[in-house]
């Protein structure tokens, strides 16, 4: 059976904490990395179909505003879910994470400081 697209949409889920106000008429310029979650197919009754895709935010929103100076805005949560949500984007276990850091923390620790010596 051949499936007709009608439309791709994207549904982006999350929220971000802007260092500063944003001015309602402005066009702005926004970048943020997502990862897809889920992907739904909705019949339109007229043969063809829509697909949604959503997506979570993850890292910082980058907002360019009147096509000049750009800020950065961390996705809101904590720095636990956060890390959590990189973790899960990159396919890695959280619990397995946490139970390897645990049983190697000097060595986390020690290669920690080295990477943050490092810049």
């Amino acid at each position: 059976m051949d499936q007709k697209i009608n439309e791709r949409i994207l549904k982006i889920l999350g929220t971000a904490i802007l260092p500063e106000m944003l001015k309602i008429d402005h066009d702005y310029t926004i970048g943020l990395t997502i990862n897809i979650t889920d992907i739904n197919k909705k019949s339109r009754q007229d043969g063809s179909y829509n697909f949604i895709h959503k997506g979570k935010m993850l890292g910082e929103l980058l907002v360019q505003k009147d096509f000049g100076k750009k800020i950065f805005a961390p996705t809101k949560g904590s720095s636990s879910k956060k890390w959590r949500d990189q973790l899960w984007a990159l396919s890695e276990d959280y619990e397995d994470y946490m139970r390897v850091q645990r049983a190697n923390g000097e060595e986390f620790i020690a290669l920690y400081k080295k990477l943050r010596d490092e810049k």
